[in-house]
């Protein structure tokens, strides 16, 4: 059924808490459903679903530090010794312990 729309593009729905079913759409038109009969039976609850997607925020932040570390430290290897220059500039990095507060244009 879904051949002919090959190339297009879809939105697909679904329930957080329903994993094994989602909505097809094309063009804000309803095509179909489609079941995963391997998760069909099973139910993941809210909490689980918090907990994975807490974990994968987790996995992230790590791995970024990690390329900034090693981003900061080919930064510092190629940077030129001239002494005309002054001393190198140190990017401000956000504290740990603290919350980042969202600004807005108007403030």
């Amino acid at each position: 059924m879904l051949a002919a729309y090959v190339g297009e593009d879809v939105v697909i729905r679904y329930d957080p808490r329903d994993m094994a079913e989602i909505r097809i759409f094309h063009d804000g038109r309803f095509l179909c459903r489609a079941i995963c009969p391997e998760l069909a039976h099973r139910t993941i609850s809210l909490k689980d679903i918090t907990a994975a997607r807490n974990a994968r925020r987790r996995e992230l932040r790590t791995q970024l530090r990690q390329r900034a570390s090693v981003v900061d430290r080919l930064i510092e290897v190629h940077r030129p010794s001239d002494p005309d220059l002054g001393p190198p500039i140190e990017p401000e990095l956000p504290e740990q312990g603290r919350p980042r507060l969202k600004r807005y244009r108007e403030e």
